[in-house]
């Protein structure tokens, strides 16, 4: 049976009334853009967020899938025969055949905010054969308005390819929300041929932050090293690693230009203090290589200064090493058709076109003698004891998932999920008079 919930939440059955009205408007007037929007906003929340939760992962997978109504309607049917019995799904999953369109009955608010309510008061799948009398009639609107949305998505697809990079990070992180529930599960020996990017990057970033854990409670330090051509992705992985982390354990050390009194310091000096503590995993976004690359390609070094880093280099990370710091290596290998598709893609998106440099064009010019630098770098640095990773850079979410993987091996770590805490209840009122809202200085509402 579905659990039964008290709403005392103050508007959610409006909250819940003015979604599915909105969303009604929009089907009825064919608006591809509002249902858009009403998919990566209300509906993510609503029917994904809700409706997976409270149902079970396998019966909302099912019907996320874009297909013709006939296969959808077959598909989710038999989804939910095998999630909650075959009485159920017959009851109430109704699909009509063919091309024609979906309409959703009115939905039952009350249950819908119940979900919501569930959903935020306990974040497990439902695992119940069957549910309640008062649920089956939100799931049956759920399901029947899934049909004819998929449709409007169809249709807006087109639009959509070119919304740009922003709006494409935005449903990476919505996407990535759907899995959370699965933090649990044990750690795969490899994935399935058709595995999702998706899924499995959220898989991965749940083993960081058990990587994480491990590296607070037992003291250790971290330095990943991210090394390799412009625009080979390096920033792409480096996001993905830090982004489900805490910034006070996981940093991000990119160093601009060497200032004039750094240029007189030892050359690994300003790297130091930049170097992890007990606890610490720090991700340095291009490092002391820059000697072996672009200062020795560039000319900002003098031979005699290359030469020097080349032989100093592998002593200095034996020192890191043995003063007990864990150092690992990436270095991202992009063909040169790949690197000029993506710098091109640079100079077209406004959202991109800070990371193209004058050195990123300079660097094009002297491809081959950043391959030939490349080759002699690896040649004096690439140590059993700290050896580089190359990761294949070309198809770049793939390129995330393998480096990420990777990163996961080179430190043993145990299952360290943090545990779910009880919120105290809030401080009951002493009397206290709160100064009036007039005197304080709130943002404009501009949205």
């Amino acid at each position: 049976m579905s659990p039964q919930l008290e709403i005392d939440e103050p508007g959610v059955l409006a909250e819940v009334r003015e979604q599915f009205e909105r969303y009604e408007a929009a089907l009825v007037g064919n608006d591809v853009a509002a249902l858009d929007a009403f998919f990566w906003r209300d509906a993510r929340a609503l029917r994904y967020g809700a409706a997976e939760n409270l149902y079970g992962h396998d019966a909302i997978a099912a019907f996320r899938a874009a297909r013709p109504a006939a296969g959808l309607a077959r598909t989710i049917h038999r989804s939910v025969i095998t999630t909650y019995g075959r009485d159920f799904a017959t009851t109430h999953i109704e699909f009509t055949r063919g091309q024609q369109a979906h309409r959703a009955p009115e939905p039952d608010v009350a249950a819908t905010a119940r979900g919501m309510a569930h959903r935020r008061a306990a974040r497990e799948p439902h695992a119940g054969a069957g549910l309640g009398a008062e649920t089956s009639a939100d799931l049956r609107g759920v399901f029947l308005a899934e049909g004819s949305f998929m449709r409007g998505k169809t249709m807006g697809k087109k639009r959509a390819k070119g919304d740009g990079e922003v709006v494409a990070k935005a449903k990476e992180t919505a996407g990535i929300e759907q899995y959370w529930h699965l933090a649990g599960r044990a750690k795969p020996r490899k994935p399935a041929k058709n595995y999702k990017y998706i899924e499995e990057l959220a898989h991965l970033q749940v083993e960081l932050i058990k990587l994480q854990e491990w590296v607070r409670l037992q003291g250790l330090k971290v330095a990943v090293i991210f090394e390799g051509r412009d625009a080979a992705g390096k920033g792409g992985v480096i996001k993905r690693i830090a982004e489900s982390l805490n910034p006070r354990i996981c940093r991000t050390v990119a160093l601009g230009t060497p200032t004039e009194r750094e240029r007189g310091q030892w050359y690994f000096q300003r790297y130091v203090p930049h170097l992890p503590a007990k606890g610490e995993i720090v991700l340095f976004d291009r490092s002391w290589y820059n000697r072996a690359g672009v200062e020795h390609v560039m000319g900002f070094c003098t031979k005699d200064d290359y030469k020097e880093f080349l032989r100093a280099c592998p002593l200095f990370e034996e020192m890191l090493i043995r003063s007990g710091i864990i150092l690992v290596k990436y270095w991202f290998s992009v063909n040169d058709e790949e690197q000029e598709k993506r710098f091109q893609e640079r100079v077209r998106n406004p959202t991109k076109r800070w990371k193209l440099s004058p050195m990123d064009l300079e660097s094009r010019k002297r491809w081959i003698e950043f391959s030939k630098a490349k080759d002699d770098m690896f040649a004096a640095t690439d140590r059993k004891e700290c050896p580089w990773n190359v990761v294949n850079a070309d198809k770049k979410k793939s390129a995330r998932l393998n480096c990420i993987a990777h990163l996961l091996q080179q430190v043993p770590y145990e299952q360290m999920t943090p545990v779910e805490i009880e919120v105290p209840p809030r401080q009951a009122d002493i009397g206290y008079k709160r100064p009036k809202m007039s005197s304080q200085r709130f943002v404009p509402k501009v949205y």
